[in-house]
């Protein structure tokens, strides 16, 4: 996590760079019609990693396009306080970012299969001729 500056520290300032976050910044500027601050942010590698997530969606909505279920990119920023151990003061605030991304998993078909007893042991069986009925024998040459 980076260490960025504390609030008061960021008040006194117009704009206020706080923090480098591996080639882009995170900084605090104040709106000037409204005089309220407003975040802003530069992605370095954090904006790389969003676009390798994006990327990933994309292949798969072009590879699976037909599977409606939804695929999801989430950034999450966590900050904690940096306190003083002696007074309890905020010195300043660590913080971090997480990137994930979720892609629905891959599914074959269904089949329908039994437990038989061999001379190896106990094997699962199906028919390759038939996936719903593991009793329909496959045709000689079928594979």
């Amino acid at each position: 996590m980076s260490s960025i500056h504390s609030l008061e520290f960021l008040q006194e300032l117009n704009l206020a760079e706080i923090a480098t976050l591996d080639g882009g910044e995170l900084y605090i500027e104040t709106n000037p019609d409204t005089g309220e601050p407003v975040a802003r942010i530069r992605l370095g590698r954090i904006g790389e990693a969003l676009q390798m997530a994006f990327k990933r969606i994309a292949e798969d909505l072009d590879d699976r396009g037909a599977d409606e279920r939804a695929r999801t990119v989430t950034l999450k920023m966590v900050f904690k306080p940096d306190n003083d151990e002696e007074t309890g003061h905020m010195e300043g605030v660590d913080f971090g970012f997480t990137i994930s991304d979720s892609i629905p998993a891959r599914s074959s078909r269904t089949y329908d299969a039994t437990v038989r007893r061999t001379a190896k042991g106990k094997s699962l069986v199906f028919s390759r001729g038939n996936n719903e009925n593991h009793r329909q024998p496959a045709l000689p040459g079928a594979e």
